[in-house]
């Protein structure tokens, strides 16, 4: 199964802590405005146990398990109890460290789809 979709970036306006949760995580709020720049994704699913990840259009992106993509996918597999080969190709557009949360956005937009494509995690374990 193979799918595409786009991570959109964002601009934060105001972010505000307003309190902790009980697993020690901050509660926060957030005013930001989407933009136009978006980094395109493509997701294989496949039967194996692996993440394979192909940057391109940015070099300073972190490569294998040190990427939030990669990390992302890893957590939502090991969750979901099932293991799949699952091939990423992330095609960056936003700039690397402008503060336009492209990696959050790419990790967040490929646990969407993961959820969306292979359910069975609960809501609450994917946030």
């Amino acid at each position: 199964m193979r799918v595409r979709f786009r991570a959109p970036a964002k601009l934060n306006l105001g972010l505000r802590v307003v309190g902790r949760r009980p697993d020690g995580y901050h509660l926060l709020e957030s005013l930001f405005v989407p933009l136009e720049y978006a980094d395109r994704i493509e997701l294989e699913i496949d039967a194996g146990d692996d993440i394979r990840l192909h940057v391109s259009g940015e070099d300073a992106v972190p490569r294998g398990a040190d990427n939030l993509v990669t990390r992302a996918a890893g957590a939502y597999l090991k969750a979901l109890g099932a293991p799949r080969h699952i091939e990423i190709r992330l095609e960056k557009e936003i700039p690397t460290a402008a503060g336009l949360g492209g990696g959050s956005s790419d990790a967040g937009r490929v646990l969407a789809k993961l959820a969306e494509l292979l359910p069975g995690v609960p809501g609450d374990e994917v946030r």
